[in-house]
């Protein structure tokens, strides 16, 4: 797997290529950039299957260099100092947000989970849920998958591009086959696909918003929870 550093603390980079070179051997770096500048030059040269990117670069800001390179074919772990801004670093589908100072064994697991993402793509495999209807099952993509709510004896099952399903099942028969890292139960009757989340509210009566503009209350205690899992979400399988 090739690989670049974008990152504008030369320590930071130091550290984290050492525990490459000590730990992921079949990770080759090939570059580093200080600016967007200097990545998007980069980028354009080497072709990377990995870039390690930080939130802040002098007066710049990694999410800028994201949203002008869309799609695009490379994943992404978040280096940096800013525990704020894991939310919005899920939008972008990143493979993990990793907070300094590093360390060596989530940055591995890190890796390792690109490496699981990389193969999967090669080889064509996408998990995908099942979905009853009265006409039979309909199978989609889980990265698709926007949101559940708990309808009673159905759930709604909310997909990207505004369609919906309302099927038989309760929440928790959809809970055991939406085993990937970034499907979060919030409350008794919601799960939510954390890259669709944009914000965390907690002024007057703790929410969430997804990207949709779709709003999910929430108990007030479970805020910290859903930070807390974005922050930590490489510890997850």
């Amino acid at each position: 797997m090739n690989a670049i550093i974008i990152d504008d603390e030369p320590l930071s980079v130091a550290l984290l290529d050492s525990y490459i070179k000590q730990e992921l051997p079949d990770v080759q770096i090939l570059g580093t950039a200080e600016t967007l500048g200097q990545a998007r030059g980069l980028l354009d040269s080497v072709k990377p299957d990995l870039i390690f990117l930080d939130v802040q670069l002098g007066r710049e800001n990694g999410f800028d260099l994201l949203e002008s390179i869309q799609p695009h074919f490379f994943q992404v772990i978040f280096v940096t100092a800013f525990a704020e801004f894991a939310v919005r670093a899920f939008r972008f589908s990143v493979v993990d947000y990793l907070l300094k100072p590093i360390v060596k064994e989530e940055l591995v697991e890190a890796v390792k989970r690109a490496q699981r993402g990389q193969e999967l793509a090669f080889h064509g495999q996408v998990r995908t849920l099942r979905i009853p209807g009265s006409r039979g099952a309909v199978f989609v993509p889980t990265r698709e998958v926007v949101r559940l709510i708990a309808k009673g004896a159905y759930t709604e099952i909310t997909l990207t591009q505004n369609r919906v399903h309302l099927c038989s099942g309760n929440l928790s028969f959809f809970e055991e086959h939406l085993t990937e890292r970034f499907f979060l139960r919030v409350g008794r009757s919601c799960i939510i696909n954390l890259h669709f989340l944009m914000k965390v509210e907690a002024q007057t009566k703790a929410a969430i918003e997804m990207r949709d503009g779709y709003t999910i209350p929430i108990p007030r205690r479970q805020k910290r929870l859903i930070i807390e899992r974005l922050n930590a979400i490489n510890t997850q399988t």
